[in-house]
């Protein structure tokens, strides 16, 4: 059965809208309005630079290739894209898993771009099921994801208000359910509403606004009356005042039984917590997050719960856990902010040096602009409807599209339209091409090797680097958890508890013409 998390039946939107920043709209007396931006964010604790973070790594080794290169810009440079291009960066946690969700309704609503829409009347915005998943490995294409499946989107109505700049600025999302199953989640309607009264700010990191969303099914097909509104989720995430003016925010969200007065649903679920940071740059704070779920497990419920409370600094954190509810923590840990394994999952491209590209002139430290699909409408017996055309081929409200029928292109950034026709064939046509580069150039990168250890008796995955004289070694073993891949450099041999783990660190040797598969995140 599909679980939905609240607001998880939606990740990632491709917005019928364009431009970068906010626009300005007229309000009621002619005037112009500017929309409020939202954190796209809450992190409690992110990475630190200084902590050997994949973005140094790879800006060395950039630098490295380029400057074997005579150019008129170095792609590192301190004003190219590459320098100045944001790095999202997430930090995994047991504690920080309610927050989760946090980030996840900010993805969505920072691409909803409802500050560049305000006052320009009720529109639809296509949203991808997958793209604000955390540490899912998804494809930074838009429109395409990793898996090579056709990516599907669901549309989501939406309406920003703003009577005028010293206003507030209010915005309301209806997000239609998929229909059927009995569980009621599969089917609600999810309604949005976010009051913002500040932007996001140097100074106020998180904004100030309110955001509360509920989730609601016909009462009818579940042992009520038809017709009647029935509630199966209701949550809030907001901004919290305080005497020392110190960014904080709580969000609280509840799932079925644990909705107060519902009973009989058949699960429950609750998630909250609440953050204050010591500044704006979140250099420290404290943080309380707590999630608890109720589930059937063959008749009989089975309830799971945490709660942590969080201390952190520049250098570590401390969480103490609460395991049986009684405000005491059971055990603490103490981790290190800049000590960490970092995994890339999306990147952008740039160009290493001057030249060309699809015949215009790029410099070094462009990003590289791929255009991988783009979103149309059509006629849907005599209904407009939405779809997307990408790289692993064309999605629509409709299903599939038949052969011969016109589409209108829409480019939301001029918003200028084109007709085009589908043509409909068997088969799909690929093109792969083989590029070759020196071994050196891989030198310190890490890779996935699934195979035989050479000097254990065993098979599994291995991390490879290239050292310096240009050999296979073998650095770490890697499994999969919750929080992603977990490497280390020892591995239990014998399934023994009693004796130590043993070292994976080996030369991969290979013999002429032989093949080594190996797999790269960042390649």
């Amino acid at each position: 059965m599909k679980k939905i998390l609240p607001l998880a039946i939606a990740s990632a939107l491709l917005s019928a809208c364009g431009g970068s920043g906010s626009n300005s709209n007229s309000d009621t007396s002619g005037g112009n309005v500017s929309g409020l931006t939202m954190p796209e964010n809450m992190s409690v604790v992110s990475a630190s630079d200084s902590g050997g973070g994949g973005s140094q790594k790879m800006s060395a080794k950039l630098s490295a290739k380029v400057n074997s290169t005579l150019v008129h810009k170095n792609a590192t440079d301190a004003d190219t894209q590459y320098s100045t291009d944001p790095v999202n960066t997430y930090v995994y946690d047991a504690s920080m898993e309610s927050l989760d969700t946090v980030n996840m309704i900010l993805c969505l609503m920072a691409q909803t771009r409802a500050a560049d829409r305000v006052n320009t009347g009720p529109y639809i915005a296509l949203v991808n099921e997958n793209k604000c998943e955390q540490g899912q490995g998804q494809s930074g294409s838009t429109g395409q994801s990793s898996s090579g499946q056709m990516t599907e989107y669901s549309s989501w109505v939406i309406n920003a208000t703003r009577t005028s700049n010293t206003a507030p600025q209010n915005v309301k999302i209806w997000i239609p359910g998929e229909t059927g199953g009995n569980d009621p989640r599969s089917g609600q309607n999810i309604l949005v509403e976010v009051t913002t009264n500040e932007a996001v700010s140097a100074s106020k990191p998180f904004g100030d606004f309110a955001l509360n969303f509920k989730g609601v099914v016909d009462a009818g097909g579940f042992g009520g009356n038809p017709g009647d509104e029935m509630e199966v989720m209701r949550g809030t995430l907001k901004t919290v005042a305080n005497a020392q003016n110190l960014p904080q925010f709580s969000f609280i969200s509840a799932e079925g039984d644990a909705i107060p007065g519902a009973s009989g649903l058949g699960f429950a679920s609750e998630q909250s917590s609440n953050v204050i940071l010591n500044d704006a740059s979140g250099s420290g704070g404290v943080a309380l997050t707590h999630r608890s779920e109720t589930y059937d497990n063959m008749g009989i419920p089975v309830t799971e719960s945490s709660t942590y409370a969080i201390a952190f600094d520049a250098g570590h954190l401390l969480r103490g856990k609460d395991t049986n509810a009684d405000n005491i923590a059971d055990a603490s840990s103490c981790k290190s902010r800049t000590g960490f394994d970092t995994q890339v999952w999306r990147y952008n491209l740039y160009h290493a040096v001057d030249g060309t590209f699809n015949g215009q002139a790029v410099t070094g430290g462009q990003r590289v602009t791929l255009n991988s699909g783009f979103p149309f409408t059509f006629d849907n017996n005599g209904s407009s409807a939405y779809g997307y055309v990408g790289y692993n081929g064309v999605w629509s409200e409709a299903g599939n599209l038949a052969n011969g029928t016109v589409i209108t292109k829409v480019d939301y950034n001029s918003d200028a339209t084109s007709q085009h026709t589908v043509h409909v064939s068997v088969g799909k046509l690929t093109r792969r091409t083989a590029h070759n580069e020196l071994l050196s150039s891989f030198q310190g990168d890490e890779f996935q090797y699934w195979g035989q250890h050479p000097t254990l008796s065993m098979f599994g995955q291995w991390v490879v680097t290239v050292d310096i004289n240009n050999a296979f070694q073998i650095t770490g073993t890697m499994s999969f958890g919750n929080s992603g891949p977990q490497i280390s450099s020892t591995i239990d041999d014998d399934n023994d508890p009693n004796t130590p783990e043993v070292s994976v660190a080996a030369n991969l040797s290979l013999s002429n013409n032989q093949n080594l598969g190996l797999w790269s995140d960042t390649l």
